[in-house]
């Protein structure tokens, strides 16, 4: 988010005619992203790490936040098909959205907040991200999970979350 604010930041000090402050912008967002880059990305998964520990261990549990940094433009395009393919594979992906953790990681409960179930905002944003790099067939894919998911919620507004079991025919998110 910060990469992000700083280009946002930049865009906006050039409309107000001040160079110098949107060269800066530019300059911290570019120095930022190459930091998340750095940090997080691990190769040989070729993913995004969740986390990095007090002890500099890089903590590799498949989570929907890598999904924010197609949001805020921070992948490079080759690491966003790549995360892409991770956020909708059928262990990230429920059927209704992408799950807060993996299904086959070792803190998964479809039931926990933070820990598998399906946050409808964060699935927003995850497809605004898909978007951003021409991913539409991935970003139609996140829209036809919720639009699937309001089917069942009273006036079609979708819960803040819902929890991360597996889409199957005729039934409902639990929310």
């Amino acid at each position: 988010y910060c990469a992000d604010a700083y280009a946002r930041g930049a865009r906006i000090f050039r409309c107000l005619g001040e160079p110098d402050l949107a060269a800066r912008c530019d300059e911290r967002a570019e120095r930022m992203r190459a930091l998340v880059n750095r940090t997080f990305w691990m190769p040989e998964a070729g993913r995004y790490a969740f986390a990095v520990d007090g002890r500099g261990r890089v903590l590799p549990t498949i989570v929907s936040n890598a999904g924010h940094l197609l949001w805020s433009r921070v992948a490079p395009a080759d690491r966003a098909t790549a995360t892409a393919r991770a956020l909708l594979a059928s262990s990230s992906f429920s059927g209704y959205g992408v799950r807060t953790a993996a299904a086959d990681q070792p803190v998964y409960n479809p039931l926990s907040y933070h820990n598998g179930s399906v946050w409808p905002h964060d699935n927003a944003l995850i497809a605004a991200g898909l978007v951003e790099y021409g991913l539409h067939h991935e970003a139609l894919k996140v829209f036809d999970g919720l639009h699937a998911a309001m089917a069942y919620c009273r006036d079609r507004r979708l819960p803040e979350l819902f929890c991360g079991f597996p889409r199957a025919a005729g039934e409902p998110p639990v929310a």
